[in-house]
């Protein structure tokens, strides 16, 4: 049975790593176009997907706060080294 340190441990691990891939990989397909960024109509023809806007990808969940984050690390670092 592991520990309860291992476990938070390890947790922590996987926040890590979902953390980084949000940063490194802000975008996925979109779920309704299927990555396409169009939608079939009854037409002939089709139109752009509503959701993404014909891009054919949506925003991965935390990756705005991902960048944001990472933003002002870097803005707190920068201005640390010029008062410094």
């Amino acid at each position: 049975m592991p520990t309860p340190l291992l476990l938070i441990l390890a947790v922590l691990a996987l926040l890590a790593v979902a953390a980084l891939n949000a940063y490194a990989r802000p975008f996925k397909p979109c779920r309704r176009c299927g990555g396409t960024g169009r939608k079939p109509t009854r037409r002939p023809g089709f139109l752009p997907c509503r959701r993404c806007h014909g891009t054919g990808l949506t925003q991965r969940l935390g990756s705005r706060t991902a960048h944001r984050t990472a933003l002002t690390i870097g803005a707190e670092l920068n201005q640390r080294r010029r008062t410094h």
